[in-house]
């Protein structure tokens, strides 16, 4: 059985050049998708819908 890894090992493993059975994806779609959503959280929760690695900035203060 293949071990499941969380977003952060899989990026930790893919920046190590390490083989793994998951490639970190992130599709230019972000802008549009965020301009849709509400707020980060709604944002960040389809991101994850989309099964993405979801992107996560700061607010601008």
């Amino acid at each position: 059985m293949e071990k499941k890894y969380n977003s952060r090992e899989k990026m930790l493993i893919a920046l190590e050049n390490k083989e793994s059975n998951y490639i970190p994806c992130s599709f230019m779609i972000f802008s549009a998708l965020a301009e849709k959503c509400k707020d980060q959280f709604e944002f960040i929760e389809r991101q994850l819908e989309l099964g993405l690695d979801a992107k996560v900035e700061p607010p601008f203060l």
